[in-house]
């Protein structure tokens, strides 16, 4: 009990800093200038607590990005992060599309929205641009909206399925197609060793 915090300090002056594993309390937000001081950090893995993406700008080193239960705001910051190789969103419940500048990552190799329950939209290709990605993780919980042509029933440009045939380094995937319709007729699931 006596290591609790209430706050976190403004930012920390940690130079060499490679790894940070912080978990915090709900509702308490990481300071915009948090890792300003951190620059050569590679991994991050947040539980609980609020993030701006934007607090990131300068951490361009980061290969992993592990956010669980957190909230996470100016997601299109992530394109600054082109060394990323691991981007995980777990249990993030106001992430609500995922922004076409994710298929910016080019390096990206786990994608992981497990849990994400109010994702209602991937942009039409922007899986498909992830030419690297091994694991793409969905889950049950998560996005159901995959369309046969690209647009949703909302007529609004959707992910389908066709584009995991793009994905030649695939080997795990977990997703859940809730209707059958949603398969194209002449769709082959990618020949991944490990399918969930």
């Amino acid at each position: 009990m006596g290591n609790k915090l209430a706050e976190l300090p403004e930012g920390l002056v940690c130079p060499q800093l490679k790894v940070l594993l912080l978990e915090l309390d709900d509702g308490m937000n990481v300071p915009d200038k948090f890792f300003e001081g951190m620059r050569e950090i590679e991994v991050l893995s947040l539980k609980g607590g609020c993030l701006s993406l934007q607090s990131l700008e300068l951490s361009t080193k980061l290969q992993s990005l592990v956010l669980i239960r957190c909230g996470c705001k100016d997601l299109i910051w992530l394109r600054k992060l082109q060394r990323l190789k691991i981007l995980v969103f777990q249990w993030c419940l106001d992430i609500e599309e995922l922004l076409d500048e994710i298929g910016e990552l080019k390096e990206l190799r786990l994608l992981d929205v497990t849990g994400c329950e109010r994702l209602r939209r991937i942009p039409v290709n922007l899986i498909g641009r992830l030419k690297k990605l091994e694991e793409l993780l969905i889950g049950d919980y998560s996005f159901e909206g995959w369309d046969v042509d690209g647009y949703d029933s909302t007529g609004g440009m959707n992910a389908s399925l066709t584009e995991l045939n793009s994905l030649s380094h695939l080997a795990v995937l977990s997703l859940r197609i809730p209707e059958v319709e949603s398969i194209p007729r002449d769709f082959v699931f990618p020949d991944c060793s490990n399918m969930i």
